[in-house]
């Protein structure tokens, strides 16, 4: 039997990155990249939409982001 792999690719585009997420320090390029790269994006709510994500930064580092 052979394995089966799983893929996961996220729909989310043209995403803006608002000044409340830099707050911490975060450069935008590692939003991004989590994003890009996310292992969970989870619906969080609406109006507006609002979506939870899990995901490397640019070092490898787990980053969670709401939007």
């Amino acid at each position: 039997m052979s394995p089966v792999a799983n893929v996961f690719r996220s729909t989310l585009s043209a995403v803006e990155v608002h000044d409340s997420a830099r707050k911490h320090g975060v450069a935008d390029e590692d939003i991004h990249h989590s994003l890009d790269h996310a292992f969970a994006i989870e619906d969080a709510g609406e109006d507006p939409d609002r979506w939870l994500v899990i995901g490397p930064d640019r070092a490898g580092n787990l980053s969670r982001w709401s939007s």
